[in-house]
């Protein structure tokens, strides 16, 4: 995936941590470390990785019944709920309607469900305990939600975290601080894994914004590497229009505006830093600037484009200092 996307440079790939649905309090490290050591080393400012899973409501009570139960095999069901060493008469009874073709007036699924959850303590907890496995899921997929949504609403300069995740109610583990801080800088490898917390008063977040390139300066944020691939793909895409124009100074000054142009409009929506246009960007086309004699020959026109990329405010640090009274 990531060989992949570094030759497409157009996406990013979002992973999931093997072991991140039911972690060890002690031992998830391991899982965190096998994941770096076999991610491998290339395209790594093209991945970013999440961890743990997130219980979720995906699936409700309504979605789980005998039905989906061992492929809807009731004599399976019954071994469990009507074991011969104890039997349940009332279960056996519901059991023996399930089983049974059904007829004009016969009970629906739903009203045998809700009997045999009455009837059958046991069977009601193989339901609750089927509907929280199912519904640990991975948390790339919605991931890729909180990412749209976020470019939707402010754009993809913005980082994807210090969010919720809708549906989000549960985490198989809870990191601290200084647990989150191993999994999110990652001195070797630089294979940084962001963390999804839960925080009192505020429920689960997202707590972290790194891709896997975490000890490069350049590539280090998710925000940041998808802004360039935005303005990357945008700028290529808008200068098609230009393919096979005539290679001189009318068609420079045309492509130059364009790109300028769609620049000002990203750094107004805050997309660039700098005070002005002029310090968020440049754009250079030209003979002698750009491109030589010999490009214009082998029918190359070259644009250097250069913006200024807004970073996160990742850590925030907060300085204190007591101050002696001026006057009594």
């Amino acid at each position: 995936m990531l060989l992949q996307a570094e030759d497409m440079q157009t996406v990013i790939c979002l992973f999931d941590i093997i072991g991140g649905l039911d972690p060890d309090p002690i031992l998830y490290t391991q899982d965190i470390q096998n994941f770096r050591n076999y991610v491998g080393n290339g395209g790594l400012k093209y991945g970013a990785s999440y961890y743990p899973f997130v219980g979720t409501t995906t699936m409700q009570n309504s979605d789980i019944d005998f039905t989906n139960l061992f492929g809807g095999d009731t004599k399976q069901l019954a071994a469990l709920v009507n074991p011969p060493s104890d039997p349940n008469p009332s279960a056996a009874q519901i059991l023996a309607f399930m089983q049974a073709p059904p007829t004009a007036g016969s009970m629906t699924n739903s009203q045998l469900q809700a009997a045999l959850q009455i009837a059958s303590p046991i069977y009601k907890q193989i339901v609750t305990h089927v509907l929280d496995f199912a519904n640990r899921l991975p948390p790339c997929g919605a991931m890729a939600g909180v990412y749209t949504v976020n470019d939707n609403l402010i754009g993809v300069w913005n980082a994807p975290a210090n969010t919720g995740i809708v549906g989000a109610v549960s985490l198989p583990i809870r990191l601290s601080d200084s647990q989150q801080a191993g999994l999110n800088v990652d001195a070797v490898s630089g294979k940084s894994v962001n963390a999804i917390r839960f925080f009192n008063g505020q429920g689960i977040l997202i707590w972290g914004a790194r891709t896997l390139d975490g000890n490069s300066e350049d590539w280090r944020y998710v925000s940041v590497r998808r802004t360039m691939t935005f303005l990357e793909q945008s700028v290529k895409a808008a200068a098609r229009a230009y393919v096979f124009e005539p290679n001189n100074a009318n068609t420079w000054s045309a492509v130059s505006s364009m790109i300028g142009s769609f620049l000002t409009d990203v750094w107004k929506e805050g997309g660039l830093q700098g005070a002005s246009a002029a310090d968020a960007f440049t754009v250079s086309v030209g003979l002698g600037s750009t491109m030589t004699a010999d490009d214009l020959l082998n029918g190359f026109m070259r644009v250097t484009v250069q913006v200024a990329v807004v970073r996160p405010a990742e850590f925030i640090v907060i300085t204190f200092q007591q101050q002696q009274a001026k006057s009594g």
